[in-house]
């Protein structure tokens, strides 16, 4: 991984991501099955769609974009915002605890405060 002790950091920010991911999929999970979608449906719709099964952000719009230093906006932060919130709705309407996809909306309403 480069120099002396890289392949710790590299190993340790993997595991908090992997681990993370598993949260966040989980939280999802939940909140689709509360919903009334079947498990081996979402799974299917997880597994076919573009972030999780086509892995999109390592393969096309990271390299695409972020690794050449382009951080022009792709997708309208209200948009965003506007997802989030309707996921927050549904998880109350539920009562389905969801804590990084509240820290996720917090963190975009924010940007989307500052312009």
């Amino acid at each position: 991984m480069g120099e002396l002790g890289t392949g710790s950091v590299t190993k340790i920010v993997h595991n908090a991501l992997a681990m993370s991911v598993d949260l966040l999929v989980t939280e999802c999970l939940t909140l689709g099955v509360k919903g009334g979608v079947e498990l081996p449906r979402l799974i299917e719709a997880f597994k076919r769609g573009a972030v999780l099964g086509g892995n999109m952000p390592f393969l096309k719009r990271m390299p695409e974009t972020l690794f050449q230093g382009d951080f022009s906006p792709r997708f309208a932060l209200k948009l965003a915002c506007k997802d989030y919130d309707l996921a927050s709705e549904l998880s109350d309407l539920l009562e389905v605890p969801t804590q990084l996809i509240d820290l996720c909306q917090s963190e975009l309403s924010e940007a989307l405060g500052r312009g």
